[in-house]
């Protein structure tokens, strides 16, 4: 659920590996590609998420990025390496939310989303494929989209599953 800018002081996000920390824990700056910098920055990521909610491919675009209220929340997160978190999985981490009335919020992540450890559901599932396959130019229609995702969901039946590579072409209209 989205929040408002204005009611969060700070964010505090421990890593517990050095990898993850050297690849997404540097401060965030927006440079000649925005899109790459929202995606390997965890300070965007935790300012979008607060900001705007469930990530979406559109949050990464270059006019997303460069949103100056999104980035003055990133210069609020500050990012650490520990690893003394305690768990058993490399993606391990810890969040807290320090409010605007000093209040705090912790949040542990002990598995990425959409792992095997901790799968998405088939509602989600079914959210992130509308939203991503709408995301490209051209787009195609719901019903297209439907289309392609019935032959998905019953490929055990299809006589050939080549069919399916076709179904996701989509041509621009002239």
């Amino acid at each position: 659920m989205p929040c408002d800018a204005r009611s969060i002081a700070r964010v505090e996000v421990r890593l517990v590996t050095e990898q993850s920390y050297r690849m997404v824990g540097n401060p965030f700056k927006v440079g000649r590609f925005p899109t790459v910098d929202g995606q390997f920055s965890v300070r965007y990521a935790v300012a979008n998420a607060l900001l705007r909610g469930t990530p979406e491919l559109a949050h990464f675009t270059p006019e997303s990025v460069r949103d100056p209220l999104l980035g003055d929340l990133a210069a609020r997160v500050d990012v650490h390496l520990d690893p003394s978190i305690p768990g058993d999985y490399l993606v391990r981490a810890q969040t807290e939310i320090e409010w605007a009335d000093g209040t705090r919020t912790r949040r542990n992540v002990d598995h990425m989303t959409g792992s095997a450890r901790a799968p998405l559901s088939e509602e989600r599932l079914r959210y992130d494929f509308f939203q991503r396959a709408g995301f490209g130019k051209p787009t195609a229609s719901r019903e297209h989209l439907e289309t392609v995702l019935a032959a998905v969901d019953g490929i055990e039946g299809l006589a050939d599953v080549g069919a399916i590579p076709a179904l996701t072409v989509v041509r621009r209209e002239a």
